[in-house]
Formats: structure tokens, sequence, C-alpha cells
């Protein structure tokens, strides 16, 4: 019998199909270091976008410690202009994140495909931004990894700020190195 441990070393990265938590995969929607994002099914059948450390990592403590932040950092957010996140958890010792799906993709997927943004929209979403951000400040964080990447757009073209993975609380110990 495999211990929890080896189950999370030997197992593969989910794929479409699979069930994480109250889950149903549907797609990969991006990839980083840390995890995966998939778009998946809720248990009422909604979208969500479904962030899982990756299982080679998922025992780490430095990394776990991250995730475990970023949850709490991310839930605590209540704005308009953040993604919301809807449940955390963890499958067969695989952490994992449920957040608002956003289906309009990244704002650098918008720059990518269009071009440079037309300034009245390019004001517009720096003010979302800028709203999103200070709802952070007022609880005490700094995003720290703020880039279009991480800015996505909804069909309506508002910005949603996500990606709370090198967030820090101004007097939270650092989980990060310098680089």
């Amino acid at each position: 019998m495999f211990t929890e441990r080896q189950e999370v070393e030997t197992a593969r990265e989910p794929q479409p199909g699979d069930s994480i938590g109250p889950y149903r995969i549907e797609s990969l929607l991006g990839e980083g270091g840390m995890g995966r994002v998939y778009k998946a099914l809720g248990p009422d059948g909604k979208p969500v976008a479904l962030k899982v450390v990756k299982a080679k990592i998922a025992q780490d403590p430095v990394y776990r410690r991250r995730f475990d932040r970023e949850a709490r950092v991310a839930a605590r957010i209540q704005h308009r202009h953040v993604v919301p996140v809807l449940a955390a958890g963890e499958h067969h010792g695989v952490p994992y994140m449920a957040q608002e799906f956003i289906p309009g993709g990244s704002l650098q997927d918008r720059i990518d495909s269009d071009g440079p943004l037309d300034l009245r929209f390019a004001i517009r979403l720096c003010l979302e931004i800028a709203s999103g951000l200070d709802a952070l400040h007022a609880q005490g964080l700094v995003h720290r990894d703020l880039k279009p990447g991480n800015i996505l757009l909804d069909n309506g073209q508002t910005a949603f700020i996500t990606d709370f993975g090198l967030a820090k609380q101004r007097d939270a110990s650092v989980l990060t190195m310098p680089g």
C-alpha cells in the first residue's frame, strides 16, 4: 500500500474528465512553475477556474505554505475587480483553489491579439485595476506580481486582478527569495 506521499509523487497531473474534489476538469487554461489552472465545472454545473498545485511539488512544505497563503489572501478580498475565491481544499494530498471563471482571457492575450489598447479603454482598465489594488492595500496586502498576464478580462472587457502567489502582507514572513 502506498503512503500518501508516494501516491502524490507517482500521480500524474489531472487531465480533462478527471475530478478534483467536487470539480470536474474540462480543459487546461494555463501552467506556471507551481501549478496548473484548469477550466472545470463545479457541483452546481457552473464553470470555475481551478488552480491545482503540481503533483511533484505538492509535498514541498514551502510551496504548500505559499499556496495556502495565496488561497487565504485571495479569499479575504471581496471586490468587483478581484477574482473571487469560491473554495479551497485538498484532493489526495494535492491542494487546489476554485475561483470564479472569467471568460475573456488575460490582458496579455488581448494585447498579443489586438496590439496596443485604445486610450479610453486603457484608462478605464487602469482605473479598475487601481480600484482592485486599493482593496488589497486596505487589507495590508501587496500583490508583487501585477502584469498583463495576471489581469483577466470578462466578455464585457472588465478587469479582474488574479494570481496572489507572490502577494505579501506587510508584516508577514517571507516565503519567496529575492529575484
